[in-house]
């Protein structure tokens, strides 16, 4: 079993025992999208909603491994939800999928809730 394996069995383990701190469900999902198991860190994050239903790193996480599982139509839909949350944390997303920041209709989002946000 190799560190990511390991940790991923750590925060099942942390979270089965009622750990539920912010924290440790956006680390989970963090070594969840390391080991490239995208269903599982969206489950996971989908889970970490359930307690912190306005957080927007866990959604602007979210977004970001929805485009990672080629899931576009709900990826606009919560990056649309994250933005609207806030838009200052879009940085965090820019920082954590650089990949996905310059695709047309991510731009034109943006554009967009910028927009409607002044």
């Amino acid at each position: 079993m190799n560190n990511l394996d390991e940790a991923d069995f750590a925060y099942k383990q942390t979270v089965d025992l009622g750990n539920y701190e912010l924290e440790t469900w956006k680390n989970w999902a963090e070594v969840l999208n390391k080991i490239g198991d995208y269903n599982s860190a969206i489950q996971v994050l989908i889970q970490g909603l359930e307690f912190y239903p306005d957080n927007s790193d866990l959604t602007y996480t979210l977004a970001g491994i929805h485009l990672k599982n080629d899931d576009l139509a709900e990826a606009k839909t919560i990056l649309s939800k994250a933005m609207k949350l806030d838009i200052g944390k879009l940085q965090q997303f820019e920082k954590e999928f650089p990949e996905f920041i310059e695709i047309d209709w991510v731009k034109a989002l943006v554009l967009k809730i910028r927009k409607t946000a002044k």
